[in-house]
């Protein structure tokens, strides 16, 4: 037997009012911790993929412009296995890509708005990775532990490493005054827009690894006729 639950998240809540509220699906939910199972791939995204996920995020929150209001983004489909009572931990079956990929991105505002207080509430160990025997779990723990943007060098053995250092380049870009009557980037606003207002669907499943995976199969390939 099995169970599936469906639920819209956001990253954080902005007040602790907030986090009281009627929906508490938050990815950085008091001890909630999250990992990727042996049997996953790296972290593989490339250029192409990691620029279209930060321009998407951008042009949501101003526009092709820069003069438009913010609008909630899905970011996508994720699958969770049900919560270990005991580890208060997910292990993410579907979603890594885009999860690790925002988890690089909070790093870097991090790194560069070291007084933003609503990002130092923002704890990113809550995740961690098992593929390729601690291999990846130590390039995580590479670039998750840096102090400061001088130490963000490319990698060619480090995915994460080099995926965050384009990711503070892309940053840098867009945020860039290019044309008179550009407005100034509010980096404050700009959090609070990250934390409430990027909408993942998270389908959690309380199943055994066959029909976990066969659940996985469904979501991403044809699933059943219509």
């Amino acid at each position: 037997s099995f169970s599936i639950s469906a639920g819209t998240y956001r990253l954080k809540p902005i007040s602790e009012e907030k986090a009281l509220g009627k929906n508490n699906n938050f990815i950085f939910n008091d001890n909630q911790k999250y990992t990727i199972p042996v049997y996953q791939r790296p972290y593989s995204w490339n250029k192409e993929q990691v620029k279209k996920f930060i321009s998407d995020i951008f042009i949501s929150y101003w526009g092709y412009d820069k003069q438009s209001k913010p609008e909630p983004l899905f970011i996508g489909t994720m699958q969770f296995s049900a919560l270990s009572d005991q580890k208060q931990e997910h292990e993410i079956i579907d979603g890594q890509q885009r999860i690790s990929t925002m988890f690089l991105f909070l790093k870097i505002l991090k790194l560069v708005y070291l007084k933003e207080a609503r990002l130092k509430k923002v704890d990113l160990t809550c995740l961690s990775t098992k593929v390729n025997n601690g291999a990846q779990q130590k390039f995580l723990e590479e670039l998750l532990s840096l102090d400061n943007l001088d130490k963000l060098t490319d990698n060619p053995l480090n995915k994460y490493l080099t995926n965050a250092k384009y990711i503070y380049q892309l940053f840098q870009d867009q945020i860039e005054e290019k044309v008179e009557g550009d407005p100034i980037f509010n980096p404050t606003d700009f959090i609070d827009y990250l934390l409430e207002q990027l909408l993942f669907v998270v389908i959690e499943t309380n199943a055994g690894l066959s029909k976990t995976l066969q659940i996985f199969d469904a979501i991403n390939t044809t699933g059943m006729d219509l």
